[in-house]
C-alpha cells in the first residue's frame, strides 16, 4: 500500500500543480485521506472503489419523455420569450427529442426544415443569438444524456474522485470545480469519515477536461455525494448532477448496503420529507416558527442541525444549505444507534502545510495567497497560468492561455475581434478571416 499511496501523491500533486498554478505539498494530506476513509476501503475489499459488475442503463418511459419536454419548453419561455417559434418546434417534434432526429418535415411560418436533420443543430434555424443558442444548445444535450446514460455505477474513495468531482468531459460542471468557488471543497470531503463519490462511467479512462495528460481518469457522466452516517446506519443523498435519477440513487443505496454484509440488508426506502416554517404554537397571540429544518427519520422528528455536523466551511453543503435541492436520506431498520453525520474536515494550506485552508477559492492559507502569484485557469484547458499571459476573450468573457488561443481563436480581419475559429468566414479572395457580423462587408 505504501507504493500506492506514493502514486495517489504523485498524481494528486500533477492534477493540483497544472490547476491551481503552484507545487503542492501532498505527502500529508494523503496520508490523512487514508486514515479518514480507511473503514471505507476496508468495506470496498482493501479496494479505493467498488464497481457495479455490468453496465448500467437509464431508460426513460413515454411519461418521463412527456415530462421532460414539458420542462424544457418551460425554461425556454420563462428564460427565452423572444423563441415562442422554437417552443412550438419542440412541443410539435416531442417524439423525435430523445432520438435527435427530425423524423418529419416542419413547415412554420417561414421555417422550412427538412427530415433527418439532427434536432441539435435545428435550434439554430430558431435563434440567431450566438450566447442564447450556446446555452439552449447546451440545456438540450443535457436532456438528450439523460435518456442515453449508460456506464458502470462506481461507489468511490478514490482522492481523483474528490478532485475530479465536477471536472468532465460530459459538459456539466459545479462550483466544486477546480476552478470554481468551491475547489478547496473536493479536499474537506477528501478527509472526512463520510463521503463517497458515486457517478456513472465508462471502463476506459480518459483525459479529462481540466487534469493534466500525466493523469487519466473517468469520465463523470453522472455523479452524485454519498453522505454515510458514524455508525454506518443511515444515509444521504446529496445533490445529483447533471440530472436527478431515483433509479440511480436506489442503485447507490443498494451497492453500498451490500458492502455491508448480509446482517445490515434492511433499510428503508428513501424519503425526502421535511417540516419548515411551520407554525407550532397555537392558540397564541405570537407566531411561532420552526428554526432550522426538521426530518422525521425512525419514529423521531430531529433537526437536520443536530444530526449533521459541518466540520469544515470549505465545501459546500447541499443538505443543509441547498436551496433547490431537497436531500433524500434512508435508515437502517434495526441499527439504534445515534445516527450523527460529520461531514467535510479542515485542510492545511498545499503550498506550507501548516497553516489551514480559509477560503474554499483556492488551496492555500491566507499568508501563501498573499504571496502567490496572480494566476487565473484557462478557460479551454483548465491549465493555470499567470493573468498576464493569458489572453482574455471579450466575446465569450473568458480568459484563455496562449497555446489554447492559437489552436482554438482566430480574428476578424476587419474588426479586430477574436472568435473561435469555428465562427469565422474564410474569404478565399483575400485569405483572411472574418467573423459573420463583417463578412457581408467583404
Amino acid at each position: 500500500m505504501i507504493e500506492d499511496l506514493k502514486s495517489l501523491e504523485f498524481q494528486v500533486s500533477e492534477v493540483i500543480k497544472y490547476t491551481q498554478g503552484f507545487t503542492p505539498n501532498v505527502k500529508e494530506l494523503i496520508a490523512q485521506w487514508y486514515k479518514a476513509k480507511k473503514d471505507f476501503i476496508n468495506l470496498f475489499g482493501d479496494n479505493l472503489y467498488i464497481r457495479s459488475p455490468e453496465k448500467v442503463h437509464i431508460d426513460l418511459s413515454e411519461e418521463d419523455i412527456t415530462y421532460k419536454v414539458k420542462d424544457f419548453c418551460k425554461m425556454l419561455k420563462e428564460t427565452f420569450p423572444q423563441y415562442e417559434d422554437l417552443i412550438y418546434f419542440i412541443k410539435e417534434n416531442k417524439k423525435d427529442i430523445f432520438q435527435n432526429i427530425l423524423s418529419k418535415n416542419f413547415n412554420f411560418k417561414n421555417y422550412n426544415i427538412k427530415s433527418g436533420i439532427k434536432i441539435s443543430k435545428a435550434l439554430k434555424e430558431f435563434v440567431d443569438n450566438e450566447v442564447d443558442l450556446y446555452f439552449i444548445q447546451t440545456a438540450f444535450s443535457r436532456i438528450i444524456q439523460e435518456s442515453k446514460l449508460s456506464g458502470y455505477l462506481y461507489l468511490s474513495v478514490h482522492p481523483l474522485d474528490y478532485l475530479s468531482s465536477s471536472e468532465n468531459n460530459s459538459k456539466w460542471r459545479s462550483c466544486h470545480a477546480l476552478d470554481g468557488g468551491y475547489r478547496a471543497g473536493n479536499l474537506s470531503y477528501m478527509l472526512d469519515s463520510s463521503t463517497i463519490v458515486c457517478y456513472i462511467a465508462d471502463e476506459e479512462k480518459e483525459q479529462l477536461h481540466s487534469f493534466p495528460s500525466t493523469v487519466i481518469w473517468n469520465n463523470k457522466k453522472w455523479r452524485m455525494l454519498l453522505f454515510v452516517s458514524e455508525n454506518k446506519n443511515a444515509l444521504f443523498a446529496g445533490r445529483h448532477y447533471p440530472f436527478f435519477s431515483e433509479i440511480l440513487m436506489d442503485k447507490v443505496k443498494d451497492m453500498f448496503v451490500e458492502s455491508l454484509g448480509s446482517c445490515y440488508l434492511e433499510w428503508s426506502g428513501w424519503h425526502n420529507d421535511r417540516y419548515d416554517h411551520v407554525k407550532y404554537i397555537k392558540n397564541s397571540r405570537d407566531d411561532k416558527f420552526l428554526a432550522h429544518v426538521y426530518i422525521p427519520i425512525r419514529e423521531h422528528i430531529v433537526s437536520l442541525n443536530q444530526i449533521i455536523k459541518d466540520k469544515s466551511q470549505l465545501h459546500f453543503n447541499d443538505l443543509l444549505n441547498s436551496s433547490c435541492y431537497q436531500p433524500y436520506y434512508c435508515w437502517d431498520v434495526y441499527n439504534m444507534h445515534p445516527i450523527a453525520f460529520n461531514i467535510g474536515n479542515k485542510v492545511k494550506c498545499l503550498k506550507c502545510n501548516s497553516a489551514f485552508i480559509e477560503d474554499p477559492n483556492i488551496m492555500m492559507c491566507p499568508t501563501c495567497e498573499y504571496d502567490a502569484n496572480d494566476y487565473i485557469n484557462c478557460y479551454c484547458c483548465g491549465t493555470a497560468i499567470e493573468r498576464e499571459d493569458s489572453i482574455y476573450i471579450d466575446t465569450e468573457g473568458v480568459n484563455v492561455c496562449p497555446d489554447c488561443f492559437e489552436e482554438y481563436y482566430g480574428i476578424c480581419h476587419n474588426c479586430g475581434d477574436i472568435y473561435k475559429i469555428e465562427k469565422l468566414w474564410y474569404n478565399d479572395n483575400d485569405g483572411c478571416f472574418y467573423c459573420k457580423y463583417c463578412k457581408g462587408e467583404n
